[in-house]
């Protein structure tokens, strides 16, 4: 009996250190999210103009759930993009599977427009290719074909 109290007390501060280690990693993705241009658990990846009504409409997705339908909010509501990323900026690099999930911190190689594909440097100085979505955020392309080199 005393053996499974002190068992019992020794992984108790083990589970105290993960749920701790655990909020840490919820508050960095958190802050993550929140330089990469959201506002309120969403942010604007593009811009529609609508030629019937003459109006624009910002186009608005998740930014918890990025496989959740984007939805289409007046254009007024929301910051513009920026029209260029300097080669350089730092971006976080993000990739969701039906299984897996990552983000990856890195650099751009060349300059782009939102929407556009640039080479990403990530911090083990791999060069991946990704899709700028927002100033700071970038999402990875799939590779078609393995390459011969």
């Amino acid at each position: 009996m005393v053996m499974l109290i002190l068992a019992l007390l020794w992984l108790l501060p083990a589970g105290a250190r993960a749920a701790s280690s655990a909020a840490a990693v919820s508050s960095r993705t958190k802050a993550a999210a929140a330089q990469a241009g959201c506002r309120n658990g969403w942010r604007r990846v593009g811009t529609m103009r609508d030629g019937t009504l003459g109006r624009s409409w910002a186009v608005v997705a998740s930014c918890d759930h990025p496989a959740w339908p984007a939805h289409l909010e007046p254009a007024s509501r929301w910051k513009a993009l920026p029209e260029r990323v300097p080669a350089g900026s730092k971006v976080v690099v993000t990739s969701t599977g039906d299984v897996t999930s990552m983000r990856l911190e890195g650099r751009t190689v060349m300059p782009g427009r939102v929407g556009q594909t640039v080479g990403v440097r990530l911090m083990n100085h791999v060069l991946v290719q990704a899709r700028l979505m927002a100033d700071g955020l970038a999402e990875m392309e799939n590779v078609a074909r393995w390459s011969g080199r």
